[in-house]
């Protein structure tokens, strides 16, 4: 499921009447189940659009509603777009209207918030009309159709004993900018550990990958986080340990000597604060 937020592009003041507008019963019954409807929604992407009725060229945002809370006879709404998915032209939107379960361009000429029982960024992925659009194959992977959360930093490194106090300066750099930090060999959700893994680039907002050692899951890994478009941190404890490809990407060299590990924190930290802002 998805919202739909039409006229309010940027969240605000919504009628009440116009909340759950467009939104088919059995939807309805689906989030009152949950206890709170209105928080439910939160728990959702959302489409978040201008109306089309007025000219020029417009842009739609995927992102989360992360407050929804009645302001007198009104709803007020804060939307976060996620910077992560790039804004896109109106006419795509309505180039897709259907696939949208919306049955005409009319349905986006007025304000108010619907809720479809559509799987958001499949329907995006799979638009017609986008001929650069590079489409993730699941021959080999299973890529999880989820949203990244923004406190969360992924590791990607090898997990032998002497990259335990690495590991460490990581967190401690992900905790200082009030992040998690997590690492494929901390989670066990699903049956594969691969699954696990694509699970956690997909939902990481920023990835630290160590070229250390030269791990070859380590750069398969970062193959994967390229192909993305997820923000990562390269670091490395020598410079010989960059290939070639990847030289043109500044890292983070570090020595594992307790100042060179205070250094590498300062340096995540600041870092992980550029591309989480």
């Amino acid at each position: 499921m998805f919202n739909l937020l039409v006229g309010l592009p940027s969240g605000g003041l919504l009628s009440r009447d116009r909340v759950f507008e467009g939104t088919q019963p059995e939807v309805r019954t689906r989030l009152q189940a949950t206890g709170d409807e209105l928080k439910a929604l939160t728990t959702l992407p959302t489409l978040a659009m201008p109306e089309l009725q007025h000219d020029g060229e417009q842009m739609a945002r995927v992102g989360t509603i992360t407050r929804i809370a009645p302001s007198g006879r009104d709803y007020s709404l804060t939307f976060e777009p996620n910077h992560n998915v790039a804004p896109i032209p109106t006419r795509d939107v309505e180039a897709i209207l259907h696939r949208l379960d919306v049955s005409n361009r009319w349905g986006l000429n007025r304000t108010y918030l619907a809720v479809k029982d559509i799987d958001l960024y499949r329907t995006l992925v799979e638009r017609d009309g986008v001929d650069d659009l590079v489409r993730p194959s699941r021959k080999y992977l299973s890529f999880p159709t989820i949203n990244p959360v923004q406190d969360l930093v992924a590791a990607m490194m090898p997990f032998d004993d002497d990259f335990k106090e690495v590991y460490a300066t990581i967190q401690k750099a992900a905790h200082s900018e009030n992040m998690r930090c997590e690492r494929a060999d901390t989670i066990w959700e699903q049956h594969a550990i691969m699954d696990d893994i694509l699970s956690l680039l997909c939902t990481a907002s920023v990835v630290v990958v160590d070229y250390s050692s030269r791990n070859a899951n380590v750069f398969y890994e970062l193959g994967i986080v390229h192909a993305l478009g997820r923000p990562s941190i390269p670091i490395a404890q020598n410079v010989s340990d960059i290939p070639f490809d990847l030289q043109g990407i500044r890292a983070l060299i570090y020595e594992t000597t307790p100042v060179g590990l205070q250094k590498l924190e300062a340096g995540l930290a600041s870092r992980i604060r550029q591309l989480s802002a």
